[in-house]
């Protein structure tokens, strides 16, 4: 996570509301319409640098640890071996803290990833296309292996208003 992009504070607030965490631009997509598609991109994140990271954050975040973590990629799930200890550092430290993530779902979803993401107290944003999926993408929802993820996170996060699909439209 040398990648880290911090959102601007709110005029007049002295700490940070939202910390986003690029973990990478790679993807198991190619969509024509991303504007990351031709950017250079590294095969994953060095999991061994969370530690200092996490520890380094004292230096740069003064806040209470009330703050939004966004992870972000290309697709975050292309980098869990990075992703997952991260954001149990960052809940271990802050627990107050709320953690984010847009993912494409695909194949990446599965139980254990799932189980994480309800255990760290996850909001999901499930990226899709709708009727117009099959230009970007196979369509998850039509997998039955990512299928059976999205569905499953979905029936354990929607109940929590934790979950959104989001959708990109294009021409």
């Amino acid at each position: 996570p040398n990648n880290v992009k911090v959102a601007e504070m709110e005029e007049g607030k002295g700490e940070l509301e939202k910390i986003k965490i690029q973990l990478g631009l790679s993807c198991n997509y190619s969509c024509s319409y991303c504007s990351q598609r031709f950017v250079p991109r590294a095969k994953e994140t060095n999991h061994k640098q969370v530690d200092d990271f996490v520890s380094n954050m004292d230096n740069w975040y003064k806040g209470d640890g009330s703050v939004r973590f966004e992870f972000w990629g290309g697709e975050p799930l292309v980098y869990w071996k990075t992703m997952k200890p991260l954001a149990t550092a960052l809940k271990k430290k802050y627990p107050n803290c709320t953690m984010h993530m847009v993912t494409n779902g695909s194949s990446l979803l599965d139980k254990e990833k799932n189980d994480f993401l309800i255990e760290h107290d996850f909001y999901i944003g499930l990226s899709h296309d709708g009727i117009a999926q099959h230009y970007r993408s196979p369509d998850p929802l039509h997998d039955p292996k990512s299928k059976i993820g999205i569905i499953d996170l979905f029936k354990r996060l929607a109940p929590l208003n934790k979950m959104s699909f989001n959708s990109m439209v294009h021409g």
